[in-house]
């Protein structure tokens, strides 16, 4: 039963967000445009600073390297679908 709902649950709240962004798509060019501008930093900060924690997502956590581009590497090797989850 929890295996289906884990599927089903995130499909919900696509839906969800497709729908609330449908609005979007009525508003004036140059609104709508500062509007996805802005909504697409503060998602990238948001990745940014939770997986920096290493305290949510990923089973495998991203660690400090020999050089710039593997501490690179390492953070952004996230795990679409991790091999242990919170309901398995």
């Amino acid at each position: 039963m929890v295996g289906s709902l884990y599927l089903i649950v995130p499909w919900v709240g696509v839906m969800m967000a497709g729908y609330a962004a449908g609005e979007l798509l009525t508003w004036a060019p140059a609104r709508r445009r500062r509007t996805l501008v802005r909504l697409g930093w503060v998602s990238t900060a948001g990745f940014v600073l939770l997986s920096a924690s290493n305290l949510y997502g990923d089973p495998s956590p991203w660690s400090h390297r020999a050089s710039a581009l593997f501490n690179l590497m390492s953070f952004l090797n996230c795990t679409k679908y991790p091999h242990r989850s919170f309901f398995c």
